[in-house]
């Protein structure tokens, strides 16, 4: 096996010099990261040393190491490199194990130890380069072939915790009296008031926009989440099962553009990472941007369907986005906590257009926001799902709008929001359609003797045609609530603005009520709570 791959526990101890910290930092010798996209150049010429350590620093025994000396930069190929072998230290007790001359040919190369040399570190000398030693250097990948102690491999290869059961699909129903009837259970405190400790699996920082902002002064950063936060990024393709440990201390995953999510993250991270969410931690998915129709991320590891249509990065603008449900993430009212001012985001300069939408889901996806990108159709662009005691977060906005005020409140909501639990009620589930309405209009309280009148909007998801029919009427039959739609058949094509009219005589009185209708179903829950149900989208209008 590669012993030198991160996710059995191999790891960069230290190199000479590197050019940067992302696209060329040593770690992508030994990450599954493409050599073409990311490899390691050196700072300056040869003589260069990289010093690579196995599992927990324990022992190993080598028989090969393998080169691709291909840099896909400027930087010069190496040409003479020798492997020497420590059982001490990084930085001492090494001797000489093996020496190879490179052929400048974009093809593995193998240098053979033969017998098999025992370390617990590898330290890899380039001792010149082919064209010159008047610029950097540097190389490929590097595999180390061999064997684990009994002691490594037994921990590395060990069966992940198991995640939870997957629940069956959430399917479009009528709720039940006894459901309308059950008192809601007080929800324990979460145990996370809000991410503090956060993995962010990104090649650059510049790619999430919460690392560029925990960067800033500590000036900008003493009234904000940002001066508190602990951020550590690690290139996707260094990704490992061990970073979940418990003992690592995160309690918040966040995937910043990863395109290659299904091949350069390795299954036994995903499996692990699943399983780490159910035990009640947060995992944030943004997209939108390196993401485009060439580079569609495959999420086929998250529990419940999921696909996205990616525009791509056009600096487009949209003039719609929408609240289907307001929460902690993000409201229409002005001095809420998590107040977005979404009429002034769309209004002013944005690359909403550019925005990710979800196109695979299932019931048990939850939407909060909509809007219309540059493909000039509605889709969902912020949604969430439970997972166990976990919240999987996504994020489909383009992520070139760091600086956007707008953009910055959503994605620190985003990072304040608390879980385990997270106390997200699932209000509008995703469907071909959804129904939405005015935050403050679901604060009416309703009265005997009243009439009520809603302004609703049916919204198309992802270009859905067709005929939906909407009449209202109580079951059981109550003469004292009578409920209607001022239209009773909808050819929604984009969006269709609709008006809920509730009328209370002086004999209505305090208990739970259904109204039901082939597409719509509203639930009033002691003359204070209205849910309309839209094939298991509902909104509700709660005193």
């Amino acid at each position: 096996m590669n012993i030198a791959a991160p996710e059995f526990g191999g790891h960069i101890e230290t190199v000479t010099s590197e050019s940067d910290h992302e696209d060329r930092g040593a770690i992508h010798l030994i990450d599954r990261s493409l050599p073409e996209q990311s490899s390691w150049s050196a700072a300056a010429a040869s003589p260069q040393k990289i010093v690579i350590g196995f599992f927990q620093r324990q022992s190993a025994h080598i028989s090969a190491i393998v080169f691709n000396p291909n840099t896909h930069t400027a930087a010069r190929w190496a040409k003479d490199v020798e492997a020497w072998a420590s059982m001490d230290s990084p930085t001492s007790g090494f001797v000489k194990a093996g020496s190879l001359t490179l052929a400048r040919d974009d093809v593995e190369q193998t240098m053979k130890l033969a017998p098999p040399v025992a370390a617990r570190f590898v330290e890899i000398r380039v001792l010149s380069q082919y064209l010159g030693d008047d610029y950097q250097v540097g190389l490929g990948k590097i595999r180390v072939l061999g064997e684990l102690n009994d002691t490594a491999r037994e921990a590395v290869l060990a069966p992940e915790p198991a995640a939870p059961a997957v629940p069956p699909t959430v399917p479009p129903q009528t709720p039940t009296l006894a459901a309308c009837d059950a008192a809601p259970s007080k929800a324990p405190p979460p145990a996370h008031g809000s991410s503090a400790k956060v993995l962010v699996l990104a090649r650059k920082d510049s790619m999430y926009a919460p690392l560029l902002y925990a960067a800033e002064p500590p000036a900008t950063r003493a009234t904000s989440i940002f001066g508190t936060l602990a951020f550590t990024r690690v290139a996707p393709g260094a990704a490992s099962a061990a970073l979940l440990d418990a003992s690592q201390g995160y309690d918040t995953v966040v995937l910043a553009q990863v395109c290659d999510v299904k091949t350069i993250l390795p299954d036994s991270f995903t499996r692990a990472l699943l399983a780490w969410v159910s035990q009640g931690h947060k995992l944030i998915i943004h997209d939108a941007d390196q993401c485009d129709a060439e580079h569609r991320p495959d999420y086929s590891f998250l529990p419940y369907a999921f696909a996205t249509s990616n525009p791509g990065r056009h600096g487009a603008e949209s003039r719609k986005l929408t609240f289907v449900e307001e929460n902690s993430l993000g409201r229409s009212t002005p001095g809420d906590p998590a107040f977005i001012d979404l009429d002034g985001w769309t209004k002013a300069h944005n690359e909403l257009g550019d925005s990710n939408t979800v196109t695979q889901y299932d019931a048990r996806w939850c939407g909060a926001l909509m809007t219309r990108n540059m493909l000039n159709i509605n889709g969902f662009v912020e949604t969430y799902a439970h997972y166990g005691r976990g919240l999987i977060l996504y994020d489909g906005f383009d992520a070139e709008q760091g600086a956007n005020p707008f953009y910055r409140r959503l994605v620190t909501h985003e990072l304040e929001q608390p879980f385990d639990p997270d106390g997200l009620q699932c209000g509008a589930r995703l469907a071909a359609f959804v129904l939405t309405t005015e935050q403050a209009l679901r604060t009416q309280h309703m009265k005997a003797s009243h009439t009520y009148r809603y302004p609703v909007t049916l919204l198309s998801n992802q270009g859905y045609r067709g005929t939906v029919h909407l009449t209202a009427a109580p079951s059981p039959a109550d003469p004292a609530v009578t409920a209607a739609l001022d239209k009773d058949a909808v050819d929604l094509v984009d969006s269709s603005d609709l008006q809920l009219t509730v009328t209370t005589t002086g004999d209505a009185v305090e208990a739970a009520r259904v109204l039901k209708a082939d597409h719509v179903v509203v639930t009033a829950r002691g003359e204070s709570v209205i849910t309309v149900v839209i094939d298991g989208d509902r909104f509700q209008l709660r005193r």
